[in-house]
């Protein structure tokens, strides 16, 4: 047991590495990330921890936090701990950039997302806000798909797709919503595979060598996220085919939130590999 939590420590370091570093850039401080974990480890003992059958209480997240119940009950009375972070403008937007690039009557010939009139009948920006968008108005997804530069207005006052997701380049703010759900995905998976009780294992795979050339890195960036793309888009169609409104989905069926990511790395940057705990 002692061998397997020196590991864990070895392993949460560099996995923490990446993250520390993009708390120190935001002005997040050491004690600052101590609150935030506590909240979390709360937040989890509740959720993931309880005792089958029995209230969740106060007493047994203080034994499986090692919290004191004081502490516990501090965390429980914050306002919004346990509200889900709000991203269904993000989710939305998502939606319409998807419909775009698959809905027939929003495509042209080539295959591409066709420039959309502002307003008037199918195919225009209106129509296609209503039909994937949900209550939203189309108004409020043009002014933010423009504010993030998803999308732009052309000399025709037409509006044109740059980019084939919903990528919030200019909001700093949304880009840590982005990531929180992404990096959460991704550490499920491998919470998953952890788990001795799971029957199967969920799919996790990556290829790295250790010695590649310099000159070689630039054309394996470019070989690696046009084919991302490519794989990305052919799993978008199937899902977004597959998709339920939650209009259509009935009250006896169960439906589930599922994806795959791919994410490209270069360990150069940082140099986590040469960074030694005993360096002083």
């Amino acid at each position: 047991m002692i061998r397997v939590k020196e590991q864990i420590t070895k392993s949460c370091i560099q996995l923490l590495r990446p993250l520390i570093k993009m708390l120190i850039r935001h002005n997040v401080s050491q004690s600052e990330f101590v609150e935030i974990s506590r909240r979390a480890y709360v937040d989890v003992a509740f959720a993931d921890f309880a005792i089958p059958g029995k209230p969740k209480t106060v007493s047994h997240a203080a034994v499986v936090t090692g919290l004191s119940r004081k502490e516990v009950l501090r965390i429980q009375k914050l306002k919004g701990l346990h509200e889900p972070i709000e991203s269904s403008h993000i989710n939305r937007a998502s939606r319409v950039v998807s419909g775009w690039m698959h809905d027939k009557n929003f495509i042209g010939k080539d295959g591409k997302p066709l420039p959309l009139p502002v307003k008037g009948k199918e195919p225009s920006f209106e129509i296609l806000v209503k039909r994937y968008s949900g209550d939203i108005t189309w108004g409020a997804v043009l002014d933010e798909m423009l504010r993030v530069k998803t999308i732009t207005i052309n000399n025709n006052n037409e509006v044109v797709l740059l980019n084939e997701g919903y990528i919030p380049s200019a909001d700093i703010s949304q880009k840590f919503i982005i990531i929180g759900e992404c990096g959460s995905d991704f550490f499920e998976t491998i919470s998953h595979n952890l788990d001795e009780n799971q029957a199967a294992p969920r799919f996790q795979r990556s290829v790295a060598y250790n010695n590649i050339p310099e000159e070689k890195v630039r054309e394996f960036e470019g070989i690696a996220k046009q084919k991302s793309e490519a794989l990305l888009s052919d799993f978008n169609k199937w899902l977004a085919n597959n998709n339920c409104p939650t209009e259509k989905q009935k009250p006896d069926s169960k439906y589930l939130r599922i994806g795959l990511g791919i994410y490209y790395f270069n360990n150069d940057a940082g140099g986590a590999k040469k960074y030694d705990m005993d360096n002083k």
